[in-house]
């Protein structure tokens, strides 16, 4: 099951990879509205065909036991959990948004800088398949700790961004670490659910308190790199 919602996660990744490639040929082809059409029509038919290949993996059974809420909320493993997935969640993004800005900003060639984003969502979409062959044997929550350090090693590394080559590094190692992140937490939702009924509510909650990143804020106009 872990294997499986890896496998899934890394859809969002290779989608990340297609359409800023797509959207970059095509706005400058067919303009601004028509190349939005065309991606949207992409992933439409792309959901048409998932659909209609999805099956349910064993007969619907009518569930008699309820959710109970008062237990999730006295479950401090899971409480523990969702405070580190929103607490993280605030850098998590920065050098999504940002690697490809502080590329440009050391005068780097525009068309790099724009690949670099290329480049880390191709490392993290191997990030988020890798893990589920090895979640069984290593633990969800000791992988999910270790992805986030390296996550955060990374960020810090990215105030040493000075060439091309540390762009490289830098996307391809945040890359993997952060698709491993993101493959990992919903594995990490279901470790901690006592049943499978508990684990769309308790992803959905967990996800609730995940917010928004607040990168440009500390990043300010200035662009003070280091905060």
């Amino acid at each position: 099951r872990a294997l499986a919602m890896t496998v899934i996660a890394s859809g969002s990744s290779i989608g990340a990879i297609i359409h800023p490639i797509m959207l970059n040929n095509t706005i400058s082809k067919l303009g601004f509205n028509n190349a939005v059409r065309a991606s949207a029509g992409l992933v439409a038919g792309l959901l048409l065909i998932a659909c209609g290949l999805m099956r349910t993996h064993m007969p619907v059974q009518q569930r008699s036991s309820s959710v109970s809420l008062k237990a999730i909320a006295s479950d401090w493993a899971y409480i523990a959990a969702t405070l580190g997935l929103m607490m993280f969640s605030v850098g998590f993004y920065f050098p999504q948004f940002y690697l490809q800005l502080d590329a440009s900003n050391h005068h780097l060639n525009q068309n790099f800088a724009f690949y670099s984003l290329v480049i880390l969502n191709s490392s993290s979409a191997m990030g988020r398949i890798l893990p589920g062959f090895f979640v069984n044997r290593l633990g969800v929550g000791n992988m999910i700790t270790a992805a986030t350090a390296m996550c955060a090693a990374v960020i810090f590394g990215m105030i040493g961004l000075s060439n091309a080559t540390s762009v490289v590094l830098i996307a391809i190692f945040y890359g993997f670490f952060a698709g491993s992140y993101v493959g990992l937490i919903n594995p990490l939702m279901a470790s901690l659910s006592n049943s499978v009924s508990e684990i769309g509510l308790r992803m959905g909650i967990a996800f609730f308190f995940s917010g928004t990143p607040i990168g440009g804020a500390l990043l300010t106009e200035e662009f003070i790199w280091w905060q």
